[in-house]
């Protein structure tokens, strides 16, 4: 027999957790792009209030302070776009068509959602220092990992480790070109032969013999 009061609760619990899941998103959504445009200390509680639509009340309800409110943005969006860059790649069995399609990924994110590559590459950096170093310690691993298992799937036959740690390298500068609209479309269109450049064994290059 089944218990009405206790499936009015849950029914009722329910509907509260939905509402205050939504209300949290809508924070979360609009506190990254408010804090995206002025960055941590340039954004004000009246800022995030009018950018999300909701009260300063129900920020502090739901988020405690500025800084948790950040802290939990940048988490959110960087599992964000990691989810979406993990969707986007072409895992064959061809090293290079992996790597490039990392970088292109990357770039084709950063054009759509330009706030959310400002806020975790560019904008953790000028808050609070132990949010930039919580989020290096725990996040910062995540772009280099699909580099790592890019190399994993396919390793090359010969200097797999140096040709990886360069590839890494790149891929953080390229990381910081995409904060940098005037160079970014340069650095996209190098990228292919920067690749194949670095895969490359000097061996392997046919010498002008001229």
């Amino acid at each position: 027999m089944i218990n009405k009061t206790s499936y009015t609760n849950q029914s009722v619990k329910k509907r509260v957790w939905n509402k205050t899941g939504k209300t949290r998103m809508k924070i979360l959504n609009g506190a990254a792009v408010a804090f995206s445009v002025r960055g941590y200390y340039g954004t004000t509680l009246l800022e995030l209030s009018k950018r999300t639509g909701t009260e300063q009340a129900s920020i502090y309800y739901h988020f405690q302070s500025k800084e948790n409110l950040f802290k939990k943005c940048l988490i959110y969006t960087h599992l964000t776009v990691i989810r979406a860059l993990r969707r986007d790649l072409d895992r064959q069995n061809d090293l290079t068509t992996e790597l490039l399609s990392i970088f292109n990924a990357l770039a084709n994110y950063s054009d759509a959602y330009p706030e959310k590559i400002a806020l975790i590459f560019q904008l953790v950096y000028s808050a609070p220092k132990s949010i930039s170093i919580f989020y290096t310690r725990k996040f910062g691993g995540n772009f280099r990992a699909m580099v790592e298992k890019a190399f994993d799937r396919c390793p090359p036959k010969k200097n797999a480790a140096i040709k990886r740690s360069l590839v890494v390298d790149m891929l953080y500068s390229f990381i910081l070109s995409l904060a940098a609209p005037a160079v970014r479309n340069d650095r996209r269109l190098m990228t292919p032969r920067a690749i194949d450049f670095l895969l490359t064994d000097p061996e392997d290059v046919e010498l002008d013999s001229n």
